[in-house]
């Protein structure tokens, strides 16, 4: 009997010691019954992921950027064009190599998304890697996100703090909320074009989207956000510029 009990927790101790699947590489894609086709080249840190979508066949357009969470098999993929988005709903085969699912959004309705993991192509990843090059062209040092800020979001309705770190050319990290609600910690992402910050929080399999702007002396982030029960709601967000102050550090003021 003891070794049946202990059979069965060693079981349950390799089903938690499972990691999240790793999405990052290339993946060729058809889209709207193969109407369109194309690659996706994706960066994932821990169960979120980054990367850019580029369509070859069906129409010509830019790059668009993709970002997304991994939850088992189960992989949400949001897709930014301009102001708008496509949310596709995604399941990863047993192998690892297919996402299989459908999309809704910007001139979306339950269209399909077939998305293959490539082995190394020369031409897709040269692709992505000219993108990051030219984008991190910016004739002054990088901006550094990274380290603790304080924020203050929907007319002070809440405040906490936002961690980020350096992933790359972007920047990874955790949302807490400490006044307003008491809800768990939530994965956020981010990334800087000049003095342009777009930052995602992921809440679950929902997802909200802020554009900031940084201030010159960049220790303010100020801007608005949309996206899950948000409508052009303000985010408003000072560095702390000593982490071991982060007790005695007060929250902006919104603007």
């Amino acid at each position: 009997m003891k070794y049946f009990v202990a059979a069965v927790i060693l079981s349950s101790c390799a089903g938690f010691a499972q990691t999240t699947p790793d999405l990052s590489g290339t993946w060729s894609f058809s889209c709207a019954d193969d109407r369109f086709g194309g690659w996706v080249v994706i960066h994932q840190s821990e169960s979120i992921f980054r990367g850019t979508w580029h369509t070859s066949r069906g129409k010509s357009e830019p790059d668009d950027t993709v970002t997304g969470r991994v939850d088992g098999n189960i992989v949400t993929l949001w897709r930014f064009i301009g102001d708008n988005r496509q949310s596709f709903d995604l399941t990863l085969s047993p192998d690892g190599n297919r996402l299989d699912g459908f999309g809704e959004g910007f001139f979306l309705n339950h269209t399909n998304l077939n998305m293959l993991r490539n082995a190394a192509t020369a031409s897709p990843t040269s692709s992505a890697a000219a993108v990051r090059k030219n984008e991190s062209k910016s004739g002054a040092a990088p901006t550094d996100l990274s380290g603790l800020w304080v924020f203050t979001h929907f007319n002070d309705r809440f405040q906490g703090t936002v961690q980020l770190r350096k992933d790359g050319d972007d920047f990874t990290g955790t949302w807490h909320t400490s006044k307003g609600k008491s809800e768990p910690d939530d994965a956020v992402s981010a990334r800087v074009d000049g003095n342009t910050v777009t930052l995602w929080r992921f809440i679950g399999n929902a997802q909200q989207h802020y554009v900031l702007t940084l201030s010159a002396d960049r220790s303010r982030l100020d801007g608005y956000g949309d996206g899950f029960f948000l409508n052009h709601t303000n985010l408003n967000m000072q560095r702390v510029v000593e982490p071991a102050a982060s007790a005695t550090a007060t929250s902006p003021q919104s603007k």
